[in-house]
């Protein structure tokens, strides 16, 4: 009998790596299966929103508005001539009893002035000024599209961070499901479990720790990208 029982022995050793292979590959199969048909969840910041809020506090730009309607207000000035000046005097005034029919010489004099532009002088300085409105047009589309790019860069990387952790979850879950399996089988004896079994999946969930810090470390960094643009921290 003994020397039936050492064969069978080693039997059930060397058939230990096949079936802790074969879970781990069930474990990736799940979850890959989880990834690709993860529904989508929607978040508590759109990127429609983001870029809304980005465009809407951007210093840059709200200091492009006010500047664009400076130069439209200085181009409709500037077709028109300058105001005109009324001035009022009185001369020969008899400084004893000061009645102005007191001498014949007693004078009230009133003067207009207006000051002409020098040929097309107006014409050209609207048209400085409309082209000084349109160039604040082109600098905000252009930082819109550079707006657009950062921030949707910033929220792709949030959204990723906040799936990844949504998956290493259920990847913990399917490991400490597995752990408890094993360990369940070891106490008992049955099977081919072996403290091996047991230290590898333990190792894995360790693993996951160091993947857990990677992508919480990204998802508040990409939280703080996105507060920047806003001016205010991100909820």
């Amino acid at each position: 009998m003994s020397n039936y029982s050492v064969p069978k022995k080693v039997n059930e050793s060397a058939n230990r790596p096949c079936k802790v292979s074969a879970l781990f590959a069930l474990i990736f199969v799940l979850s890959s299966f989880l990834m690709a048909n993860k529904p989508v969840v929607a978040q508590t910041l759109s990127l429609e929103q983001a870029l809304q809020l980005a465009i809407q506090y951007d210093p840059l730009l709200k200091g492009n508005a006010h500047r664009k309607d400076r130069f439209n207000a200085e181009a409709e000035a500037s077709s028109y001539w300058a105001n005109p000046q009324v001035s009022a005097s009185v001369q020969n005034l008899p400084t004893d009893g000061f009645a102005f029919d007191q001498e014949p010489m007693t004078q009230f004099k009133v003067g207009l002035k207006q000051q002409l532009p020098r040929g097309d002088e107006n014409l050209y300085s609207q048209q400085k000024y409309q082209v000084m409105a349109d160039q604040m047009s082109v600098e905000s589309q252009a930082r819109k599209a550079w707006l657009k790019r950062e921030v949707t860069l910033t929220w792709l990387d949030w959204v990723y961070a906040t799936r990844r952790i949504g998956l290493l979850d259920k990847e913990k879950s399917l490991l400490t499901q597995l752990l408890d399996f094993t360990d369940s089988r070891y106490s008992q004896g049955v099977g081919a479990a072996a403290q091996q079994d047991i230290l590898q999946v333990r190792l894995a969930l360790l693993s996951l720790d160091d993947k857990y810090v990677q992508a919480y470390q990204q998802k508040n960094e990409a939280r703080s990208a996105l507060s920047k643009w806003f001016g205010a921290p991100l909820d």
